[in-house]
C-alpha cells in the first residue's frame, strides 16, 4: 500500500500539535512528514524508525566529542534525530500500529539523547572555549556532564514518583494529566520545560553557537537551568510524596508493609 502525504499530515491532531513543542511545530514536525514519507513508503516500521534515532543520537554525541568539522555533522545529526523522533510517532498513527514495545523504544530514545548530548558539547565546548582559562577549561566538561545527569536525574524521579501512584492506584487518566498541566503556574512551568529542553530551543542554540564558538555560554546557561530543574523537581515531588498518605486515607486505602519498596 501507498501512502500519500495527505495520509501522513492528516494523522498530526491538534492535541498533538498542542503538546509539541514551538520548535517541534515549525522545524522537526514539518520536516518529519517528508522523511515519513519516505519511510513509510520503503515499508519501515515505527520500531525501526525508533532504533535508527537511537543510534543517530549516539553517533551524533560521538562526533561532537571530537569537534573541528565532524562537530557540524554531529550537530546536524543531532537536529536529524529529533526529525526521526517525530517520523517513528508519524508511522505508527498512518499505520495504526501503536505498540507499548513501541512506546518503549521511543521513550529509550528519548532517555539515549540528553544522557549525552550535554556531556559532549561540554567536550566541545572544552575544545572551543576563548573566554575560559586554559587552568580552568575542563570546568566546562564537568558542567556539560552535570547538565546530562540532571535531566536524567529528573526523569527518574518523576517516573518513580509515577510508578508510585500507580502501584498505589492513584494514577489519573490522561485527560486529568492534560488538565492539571493547562492551569496556573503548573501550565508556565509545563511551558518552560517543554521549550527549554534538548528536543527545543537547545535545538538552534545550538546550531548557532556551534558556528559562532559559543558553546561554553550554552553549556554554562543550560547547567544554570538544569539546577533549577533538579530543585524544583526534587521540592515539588517530594511535597506530593508526603501528601500521599493523606489521599490515600481519603480514598480508604491503606498502604501496606511493604509500602517502603515504593
Amino acid at each position: 500500500m501507498k501512502y500519500t502525504f495527505k495520509d501522513i499530515t492528516s494523522s498530526y491532531t491538534k492535541e498533538k500539535r498542542k503538546r509539541s513543542s514551538i520548535w517541534a511545530r515549525a522545524v522537526s514536525r514539518p520536516l518529519s512528514f517528508l522523511f515519513t514519507y519516505i519511510f513509510i513508503n520503503l515499508g519501515c516500521s515505527a520500531n525501526f524508525v525508533s532504533v535508527l534515532s537511537i543510534f543517530d543520537a549516539l553517533i551524533a554525541c560521538v562526533l561532537i566529542l571530537f569537534g573541528g568539522n565532524l562537530l557540524y555533522v554531529g550537530v546536524g545529526l543531532f537536529v536529524f534525530w529529533h526529525v526521526l523522533d517525530c517520523v517513528d510517532g508519524n508511522i505508527a498513527r498512518v499505520k495504526r500500529s501503536s505498540s507499548y514495545g513501541g512506546a518503549f523504544l521511543d521513550a529509550v530514545s528519548g532517555y539515549v539523547a540528553p544522557a549525552f548530548i550535554f556531556l559532549s558539547v561540554g567536550v566541545g565546548a572544552f575544545l572551543t572555549t576563548s573566554i575560559i582559562p586554559d587552568e580552568y577549561r575542563y570546568f566546562i566538561i564537568v558542567l556539560g556532564g552535570f547538565s546530562s545527569v540532571t535531566d536524567i536525574l529528573t526523569r527518574i524521579i518523576y517516573q518513580k514518583y509515577l510508578v508510585t501512584e500507580y502501584r498505589l492506584g492513584l494514577v489519573g487518566k490522561q485527560g486529568d494529566i492534560d488538565q492539571e498541566r493547562s492551569s496556573g503556574l503548573k501550565h508556565i512551568a509545563d511551558l518552560i520545560m517543554k521549550n527549554m529542553g534538548y528536543s527545543s530551543l537547545f535545538m538552534p542554540l545550538l546550531i548557532i553557537c556551534s558556528i559562532i564558538g559559543y558553546l561554553d555560554i550554552l553549556t554554562a546557561v543550560y547547567a544554570l537551568y538544569y539546577v533549577a530543574l533538579l530543585i524544583s523537581t526534587v521540592v515539588l515531588f517530594v511535597s506530593k510524596a508526603n501528601k500521599l498518605e493523606a489521599r490515600l486515607k481519603a480514598l480508604g486505602i491503606m498502604p501496606d508493609g511493604n509500602v517502603k519498596e515504593f
